[in-house]
């Protein structure tokens, strides 16, 4: 074959690959199940609380990221008065729900030799499909002045499945976004679930039985 026919073939992969890198690759979920559609509850309880971490060691999720989005989305749920966030300096506030996050990545070792072998004969990328996987762990606390009234757990676990001319950044990204809403969902549902211990918590600390 020719240099110029060989540039032209070139030339005609690439074209075939840009519209089917999209598509390429999805994201399996692993994590905890959905958590069941609870209704919203009649009234939020009773008091202001604040989001913030209290330990992050997950090293491939942006915290501030992480904790925008779950502030926003404890405010919008309506399970309490209000949301502070972020916390001003200065302020204790009474009521904390303090996020520790870790995380980790693995993948294969069957990675390398399907690498190899698309490296060596390209056109095996269509059926050979390359693996990782990713955790993102979330305990929740609920604390009020330093005591921890409820703690609330729960586990991301995604796997990429993909070909090696996959859209890599495009699939990461939507695995971030799986993992954070799902995460976010699990722990605003476990909260929702323990509303009614909560307000009978701060009823007996506030002196309302």
């Amino acid at each position: 074959m020719s240099r110029t026919l060989r540039l032209a073939f070139l030339v005609s992969v690439l074209a075939l690959l840009g519209p089917l890198a999209g598509c390429a690759g999805q994201v399996v979920w692993l994590g905890d199940p959905e958590p069941p559609l609870n209704p919203p509850p009649a009234e939020p309880l009773g008091f202001t609380v604040a989001v913030a971490t209290r330990s992050y060691e997950a090293t491939r999720l942006d915290e501030k990221g992480v904790l925008d989005r779950f502030a926003a989305s404890v405010r919008a749920s309506n399970l309490f008065l209000s949301v502070m966030y972020p916390i001003p300096a200065g302020v204790e506030p009474e009521w904390e729900l303090q996020l520790i996050a870790r995380d980790s990545a693995s993948e294969p070792n069957s990675n390398i030799w399907r690498s190899a072998l698309v490296s060596f004969f390209f056109p095996a990328a269509w059926f050979i499909d390359l693996e990782s996987e990713y955790t993102f762990d979330v305990e929740a606390l609920l604390v009020r002045r330093r005591e921890v009234i409820g703690t609330y757990t729960t586990k991301g676990h995604i796997k990429y499945v993909y070909q090696a001319y996959a859209n890599k950044p495009q699939l990461e990204q939507t695995g971030v976004e799986t993992i954070v809403r799902r995460t976010t969902d699990s722990l605003l549902a476990a909260l929702a679930a323990d509303a009614g211990r909560i307000a009978a918590e701060d009823r007996k600390r506030a002196g309302m039985r």
